[in-house]
């Protein structure tokens, strides 16, 4: 009985400054205050529990759920959107059959089209066996001229308000302030990437936000799914935070652009 007793009042005592356990765990292990549970119902619900009957726990065990949550859940999760992507890109366009380097048929993209599926031979000039030049597009302006648009986002060389441009993504996600964070972090300058492993203590302190929200701006940032930041993505991570942190919530696909014109697929 003695013993049961010396129980329940290291439980009762444990209970009371729970606030302090949570901050202690919370430095400790780098976690975010959002990730934590309301500390009133979490004592009122623990009373039911008898804390000397749970196993110790290992430190082991939560180094392999970090290196999960933190490189191999995020890295399975890009190739499987990358699958899918490609997947889904080969159902829209169809797919070619080349021969000696030329194209010679096409896949209909549907089955169910009109006229049937299957290869459909690709239409050529009679005379030549070339495929037929593309119909000229209309032009534009008084009498027939064309030239740049000087407003329009077109790749013409001589568009200087095109959208298309590094200089405006820069412009937006303020990469230059990026750039400086990022030569900050050891060895990353020279690798030209950092590993997720690395970065989490990094998002976690710098956003306070919560684990699956840190998650998700991950999975958006690392375009490529290699489990690293290059400097690109590494911007466009910290302006998805500052975005979070600023009250926006974090996007389910990234708007086009918001992503590096090196990066966009």
């Amino acid at each position: 009985m003695p013993v049961m007793w010396g129980h329940e009042a290291k439980q009762k005592e444990l209970l009371e400054g729970m606030a302090n356990v949570f901050f202690t765990v919370m430095k400790k292990n780098h976690l975010p205050k959002a990730d934590f549970p309301n500390l009133r119902r979490f004592q009122e619900v623990a009373t039911n529990f008898e804390f000397a009957k749970f196993k110790n726990m290992k430190a082991e065990m939560i180094e392999v759920a970090q290196l999960a949550i933190s490189e191999e859940i995020p890295s399975l999760l890009a190739r499987i959107s990358d699958e899918a992507s490609a997947k889904a890109s080969t159902q829209a366009t169809g797919t070619l059959k080349m021969r000696g380097g030329e194209i010679v048929s096409a896949s209909s993209p549907s089955p169910g089209a009109a006229g049937g599926g299957g290869d459909v031979p690709l239409l050529t000039d009679g005379a030549t066996g070339a495929a037929p030049a593309p119909a000229a597009s209309p032009s534009s302006g008084s009498g027939g001229g064309g030239g740049p648009n000087p407003f329009g986002g077109g790749s013409s060389s001589g568009n200087p308000f095109g959208t298309d441009t590094h200089a405006s993504w820069a412009r937006l996600v303020n990469k230059p302030e990026k750039d400086k964070i990022f030569a900050e972090f050891p060895g990353a300058k020279e690798a030209g990437r950092i590993a997720g492993s690395a970065l989490r203590e990094f998002m976690l302190e710098r956003s306070g936000l919560p684990g699956p929200e840190l998650s998700k701006v991950w999975m958006l940032s690392d375009i490529d799914g290699d489990g690293y930041l290059d400097p690109l993505e590494f911007a466009t991570c910290v302006y998805l935070m500052d975005q979070a942190m600023s009250g926006s919530a974090v996007p389910d696909s990234l708007p086009v652009e918001w992503v590096a014109p090196a990066k966009r697929k």
